[in-house]
């Protein structure tokens, strides 16, 4: 019901479920949106692809995204090649590009560029970091620093400003608070709330 209803121009789309698609008019062009309101606010889109209810849901303008699961990139107003898989993964995100988000709630909270987090909970909590690879349950989960690589469960979980630093093992620099540090192995730095270099 009501797929596509306001679309006043555009080639090859796809909307399936109810309000998909439904959008703002504008011109969208090869967008696929099959779940309930998926794409539902699309107004100049292109090249958008959104399956699961909610994914995509309040895009107005962006290109190029990919959105698999309910809820998936659903406050993205903009945005330009961001890849998220994974239950409310990048939920909160709302003007962020080339980003790849995989995991429930994978970067639930990012709301900047260039980052990367894959599994449960990863960057979930950054708001403001750019340029970051977390790969494991919870790794970088508060972190809000830019350039960091956090490999493992729980690595950098709690490292909050922690910046150009790289935590790798279990729960390494897990409350890690300064900026350009190596932890290696497990508990590396674990507290090491001022340590620089």
């Amino acid at each position: 019901t009501n797929a596509g209803y306001n679309s006043t121009s555009g080639n090859h789309n796809l909307y399936i479920g109810y309000e998909s698609g439904k959008g703002l008019g504008g011109t969208n062009h090869d967008n696929i949106g099959i779940g309930v309101q998926t794409l539902t606010n699309v107004q100049n889109g292109y090249n958008n692809i959104s399956i699961g209810s909610n994914a995509l849901a309040n895009l107005t303008n962006g290109q190029t995204n990919i959105a698999l699961g309910k809820n998936v990139l659903y406050s993205l107003t903009s945005g330009v090649n961001n890849l998220r898989l994974g239950y409310e993964s990048g939920f909160n995100l709302t003007n962020g590009e080339y980003n790849i988000l995989m995991g429930t709630n994978a970067g639930y909270n990012l709301n900047y560029s260039y980052n990367m987090a894959i599994g449960y909970n990863a960057l979930y909590n950054n708001v403001s970091g750019a340029r970051n690879i977390a790969i494991g349950t919870a790794s970088g989960y508060l972190n809000k620093g830019s350039t960091n690589i956090f490999l493992g469960v729980d690595a950098g979980q709690q490292s909050n400003l922690a910046s150009q630093s790289i935590c790798i093992g279990f729960q390494s620099g897990f409350n890690l608070d300064g900026d350009d540090n190596i932890c290696i192995g497990t508990n590396a730095a674990y507290k090491n709330t001022t340590g620089t270099k």
